[in-house]
């Protein structure tokens, strides 16, 4: 069963929705749709699974859905993965713009990691600059402008109209401050991206393949600043600037919160 559910832009706002408090209440009403959807996930969390590999009819009972631009759930399930459509519009999240999120609730120390590709769409459109699969933390009550990131897309685009520049992207939002960014150029639309919170510091890391090292970005001003929350929302998302054509496909997320120090970040998760 697909559920949205609908969060605060504001802490005050007197609509607020609590995630928490929401699934707490489906799951107690009916219990038999908060366990796994495929039977290989893990890492329950008070009976919901945090893993998932999007094998099954929906996502995991853990997951909620955000997208400030459209009434529209932007996610699906396709053939075991998780996609989200970008054709149109500035879904960043950079300085004040929003995209789209699938995400879980998560406290304290966390590791999350997931396999993301961006893929042209067929009808000869190209992605354009800044389009990417994202792993993002956000903080539930800004997450216009307050946010943590790791991608996989698009850096930018040859001056001549050719093939866009490839590559790995970690990203900050401060509230109140502007966007810092350090991409790598890697040649490919394919990695798996890792974000991993440790007191205040939220690190980004990522690999080319499966089984090969994590690869730590550079240090961003304001990432380890303690912008975020204690509580934040993490999770697979989508990412375009300016009118991409492209599909976002998302596959064997992780989340764990079974982390003392940053060498716990480059372990291998279950």
């Amino acid at each position: 069963m697909k559920r949205v559910v609908l969060m605060c832009l504001l802490a005050s706002s007197a609509a607020c929705v609590d995630p928490l408090a929401a699934e707490a209440q489906f799951c107690a009403a009916r219990p038999e749709l908060c366990g796994s959807d495929a039977g290989d996930d893990a890492g329950a969390d008070a009976g919901c699974p945090r893993n998932d590999e999007f094998d099954g009819p929906t996502w995991n009972g853990c997951f909620t859905v955000f997208d400030a631009t459209s009434s529209t759930p932007p996610a699906r399930l396709e053939n075991g993965v998780l996609v989200f459509d970008q054709r149109s519009g500035n879904q960043s999240w950079s300085n004040g713009n929003t995209g789209s999120l699938l995400s879980q609730e998560v406290t304290g120390n966390f590791v999350a990691e997931v396999s993301a590709r961006l893929v042209p769409f067929e009808d000869g459109g190209r992605p354009g600059v800044f389009t990417a699969a994202v792993l993002l933390a956000v903080d539930p009550a800004f997450p216009q402008t307050n946010n943590r990131l790791v991608s996989v897309g698009t850096l930018g685009g040859s001056p001549d109209g050719g093939a866009p520049d490839y590559g790995v992207l970690s990203e900050v939002t401060p509230r109140g401050g502007v966007t810092d960014y350090r991409g790598v150029g890697t040649g490919s639309s394919q990695a798996m991206i890792r974000l991993c919170r440790v007191g205040t510091a939220v690190h980004a890391y990522y690999r080319l393949t499966d089984a090969g090292t994590w690869n730590p970005f550079p240090p961003l001003s304001g990432a380890d600043a303690g912008v975020l929350p204690d509580r934040v929302l993490v999770g697979p998302g989508a990412y375009n600037v300016a009118g991409p054509t492209a599909r976002v496909e998302h596959d064997w997320f992780r989340l764990s919160a079974a982390v003392t120090s940053q060498l716990d970040c480059s372990l291998t998760l279950p």
